[in-house]
């Protein structure tokens, strides 16, 4: 049996193995170690995909790219859903032009270009800075009524 005998050198290890396309589930027999050739080549002329014999993934996604940074289907899709809520989560559009504003630095009132006013935290349109000082008024105005309620 050639997978035992050590005088094969890389054939050492190797055995006849079935291979199937994971496209069109063409089957065949393997007669190439994968060290000498990784690529599977589909034998059905209807599919006659190229696939990655290590990883199993679409040879043409895998050209010049070693398997273990293939990026699979479902890693991009949990990158990409990741990305969106990133976005979503700092991105505010416009209420009246629909534009992104997107919050750098500084206060929580955000003008769009076209003019439009918005609160960054709450999403509130048409809003002025006393939108953002209505709690610390109401706590001023608390500590006043406290001062004048006690005698002096």
């Amino acid at each position: 049996m050639i997978g035992s005998n050590p005088k094969f050198g890389i054939f050492a290890n190797f055995k006849l193995l079935p291979n199937k396309c994971r496209f069109c589930n063409f089957g065949v027999i393997v007669d190439v170690p994968i060290e000498v050739n990784k690529v599977f080549k589909c034998g059905n002329p209807r599919c006659g995909k190229e696939i990655c014999r290590r990883c199993n993934i679409d040879w043409q996604q895998h050209i010049g790219i070693p398997c273990d940074e293939i990026e699979t289907d479902a890693d991009e899709k949990f990158r990409k859903q990741a990305e969106e809520r990133l976005a979503n989560a700092v991105i505010r559009y416009c209420h009246k032009c629909k534009a992104p504003i997107i919050k750098e630095t500084g206060c929580n009132k955000m003008t769009c270009r076209c003019g439009a006013r918005m609160c960054y935290l709450c999403r509130q349109p048409d809003i002025d800075y006393d939108h953002f000082c209505r709690i610390v008024l109401s706590i001023i105005q608390k500590i006043g009524e406290r001062i004048k309620a006690t005698p002096s």
